[in-house]
């Protein structure tokens, strides 16, 4: 697979591949709508449009409420959220992509490095992996809790200095230009 194309794209060789999480690895449209819905309900606010939505599935969760919370009810974000049950109400609403598990495990084979770089949290990183059982190939996993969110370019540098690599040498799956 990438021996024929790697050497013309990566001539410096191809350290590995960073995934976005959302909408590469996972479709959680469905559960985002939810989650963000229950949000707003909790305000007494209506569900989100169209646009809204679009920009959520790209931001942080933080950013994304910010922006559909009126601010005068902005110190009621956190409680609201927290009200949310996400293990019983959103999870289970999250996807895997179809063919991702054997796409990484052919890669993982062939001994390519594979790692994460999301906007979601530490702790909501590891509970999609925890909850599809993904394999433990991803090293490292970069979330907003230890840099900054996409678009800045914080948790692709963070990952190849892990890996000693210069951005040339790695591929980046993302499914929007942040």
């Amino acid at each position: 697979m990438f021996p024929r194309i790697a050497p013309a794209l990566f001539p410096n060789g191809l350290a590995g591949l960073v995934f976005d999480c959302d909408g590469v690895m996972i479709d959680s449209r469905e559960a985002n709508r939810a989650f963000y819905d229950r949000v707003l309900a909790a305000l007494g606010l209506p569900p989100m449009g169209r646009e809204e939505e679009r920009y959520a599935f790209m931001a942080t969760a933080a950013e994304a409420l910010r922006r559909m919370v009126p601010p005068r009810l902005h110190g009621e974000i956190g409680r609201a959220a927290a009200r949310v049950d996400y293990a019983r109400h959103i999870l289970p609403l999250v996807r895997l992509m179809p063919g991702f598990v054997p796409f990484i495990e052919r890669l993982h084979a062939r001994g390519v490095r594979l790692a994460i770089d999301t906007n979601r949290t530490g702790e909501g990183i590891q509970r999609v992996l925890d909850f599809f059982s993904l394999p433990p190939y991803f090293d490292p996993v970069i979330s907003v809790s230890c840099a900054r969110p996409k678009p800045s370019p914080a948790g692709a540098e963070a990952i190849l200095r892990a890996w000693g690599a210069e951005p040339g040498q790695a591929l980046f799956v993302g499914d929007s230009e942040n």
